[in-house]
């Protein structure tokens, strides 16, 4: 028998020998030399053991934080803060389109003014979503900024389908020659720029499934990627219809089996599939045409990167890629971005940019993980807001909490818990920097949020915290991988999460909606009108199917806006849009 003191000798040694080892591990990890992405004379990537940095040509790290909308035309210049602008930098700082004028004299007083707000508060990024102002205004104001390339538009938002509006034909010689045009023109002047981020695309490109409100924009009603509906209507000639018929001459024994599978009648060849150009809405086998649009997806994802990154720096070598700003889901909902997709943003940019509204929950860090697993790439949430609904507003944009405390809270809970938990993560850009009050805004979104009112004035007890989280950003993210105590953060009530006043279910949406029985019966009733409308869509093709659909959801708008008070139909109405 052995003896019990053997054992534990045993065991003690085989202890030591595993924390020797490891501490030798962490040593050479702590002399990996730091992997860098980019160019160091400019703003670029380092990875310091695990960790991801943004750091500039001074060789100084730092996590982007910015604010939204600076310059849109909507909030500076609106029914509630008409004059406060061309009062303070001259009449023609408004144009006479309604947005902020580039060319007025005074511009320079206006950037002055945006960069003194930003700086005051530890925002150190003019983020994507900013408008009109010259990028040499941010530049010699020293204070990073993003430079935009916008060929043609990708995102159903927008787009405008029935005047004849469609995806680009990325695989064409007049799209290459398009984007070349426009990335020598905008990326020229920026080549030695110290303060350029880099370069950002689109806004919520539909690089996706279809969103529940455009189904109706499609005679499937979305069942195809739009993208890949509209390659594979372009006729037999068209360089992207070649790149659909490669893709289907690969999957298809031939040419007959593929039209079986579409449903299409008279095919003998596959000239004669080229020359298809309405597809029918209802195909045979469904998982074997998904198939194919996954594949004709990932074909136009990686060209549509693949292109921009080798147009962009044949004229810029120097600033990073940013790709598009990627919608991935609002509150508890995921809009997942198909592998195919994700594969060709990490092949082709140096960062992935999303726009995810959610609370710091365990689904929000999945996701996260998930994209960067996928992609490999560091991440920047680009849009993202919570806001506080006051007797200023109809409706407000961002995750809505139920004080300016709350706001405050849940901005510094998120900036912490997304630079400790993920070494990933470069920063956050809120969503935004001036808000809104009613009447002005939209029927869909209502006002902006904002951390300065209408009139420019800055919410100093909001700000104060907001800077403090700012300020700690870098700190919190250095400590991303070593899981130790970090300095200046002390224990406080603004780590607790706040309530959403917001209902995040049907289930949840319809008890807040508290209807009466009679409310209950009409909605019954609708309900079967809705089911036995769609069954008769369902027999109709194309634009016939389309404005039967938007006909009868127009009137069903109107009985239920008569069924419901004005506050039921704002729960309702709101919950539907974040579906």
């Amino acid at each position: 028998m052995i003896k019990t003191s053997t054992i534990i000798n045993t065991l003690t040694s085989t202890c030591i020998v595993f924390v020797l080892m490891a501490v030798a591990a962490n040593a050479q990890d702590a002399d990996k030399p730091v992997r860098v992405i980019g160019n160091p004379g400019f703003i670029h990537l380092q990875n310091d053991n695990g960790v991801w940095w943004l750091a500039d040509h001074t060789g100084k790290r730092f996590i982007t934080t910015g604010m939204n909308h600076v310059g849109e035309g909507g909030v500076l210049f609106n029914e509630v803060n008409k004059g406060w602008l061309t009062e303070r930098f001259g009449a023609d700082i408004k144009g006479s389109w309604g947005g902020l004028n580039p060319r007025a004299k005074n511009h320079a007083g206006y950037a002055d003014m945006v960069v003194k707000d930003f700086k005051d508060y530890a925002f150190n990024t003019i983020p994507f979503h900013a408008y009109s102002t010259p990028l040499d205004f941010y530049e010699k104001r020293k204070i990073y900024y993003v430079a935009k390339i916008k060929v043609q538009s990708i995102s159903l938002v927008g787009m405008n389908r029935r005047r004849g509006d469609r995806f680009p034909d990325v695989f064409s010689t007049s799209f290459r020659d398009k984007l070349n045009a426009l990335a020598k023109k905008t990326c020229t002047p920026l080549r030695d720029a110290k303060y350029c981020l880099g370069y950002a695309y689109f806004d919520m490109p539909d690089l996706k499934r279809v969103r529940r409100w455009h189904r109706p924009m499609f005679p499937d009603g979305g069942l195809v990627y739009p993208w890949v509906q509209d390659t594979r209507a372009l006729p037999a000639d068209a360089a992207g219809k070649q790149e659909w018929m490669r893709i289907l001459k690969r999957n298809h024994a031939s040419a007959t089996e593929a039209a079986q599978v579409y449903a299409i009648d008279g095919i003998t060849s596959w000239d004669d599939v080229a020359k298809v150009t309405d597809w029918p809405i209802q195909p045979k086998k469904l998982a074997q045409v998904q198939t194919d649009a996954d594949d004709m997806l990932t074909a136009l994802a990686e060209k549509w990167y693949g292109l921009h990154a080798e147009l962009i720096r044949k004229y810029d070598p120097n600033h990073l890629l940013l790709g598009d700003k990627h919608d991935v889901g609002y509150d508890k909902s995921v809009d997942m971005i198909p592998d195919g997709v994700l594969d060709a943003i990490g092949k082709h940019c140096d960062v992935m940019m999303i726009q995810y509204y959610t609370f710091y929950t365990d689904q929000h860090n999945a996701t996260l993980r998930k994209l960067h697993g996928q992609t490999g790439l560091p991440i920047i949430n680009g849009d993202h807001s919570y806001s506080f609904k006051t007797s200023k507003h109809t409706k407000i944009k961002g995750l809505e909490v139920d004080s300016f405390d709350a706001v405050a809270s849940e901005y510094r809970r998120y900036l912490k818990g997304s630079m400790e938990d993920h070494p990933y993560m470069l920063g956050w850009w809120y969503c935004g920097y001036i808000e809104q009050w009613a009447p002005a805004g939209t029927k869909q979104l209502g006002q902006q949020c904002g951390f300065f009112s209408p009139f420019g004035e800055p919410n100093e007890k909001l700000l104060s915290l907001v800077k403090e989280a700012n300020e700690n950003a870098s700190i919190w993210h250095g400590g991303a991988s070593l899981n130790k105590p970090l300095p200046m953060v002390a224990p406080s009530e603004l780590d607790t999460p706040a309530k959403t006043s917001e209902p995040t279910t049907p289930a949840e949406m319809f008890a807040a909606l508290k209807l009466t029985a009679e409310q209950q019966s009409q909605l019954d009733e609708l309900e079967k009108e809705r089911q036995a409308a769609e069954a008769k869509f369902r027999n109709l093709n194309g634009e016939a199917q389309s404005d039967a659909r938007n006909k009868f959801y127009g009137e069903r708008k109107k009985k239920l806006k008569k069924i419901l008070t004005e506050e039921q139909w704002g729960i309702w109405s709101s919950f539907w849009s974040r579906q």
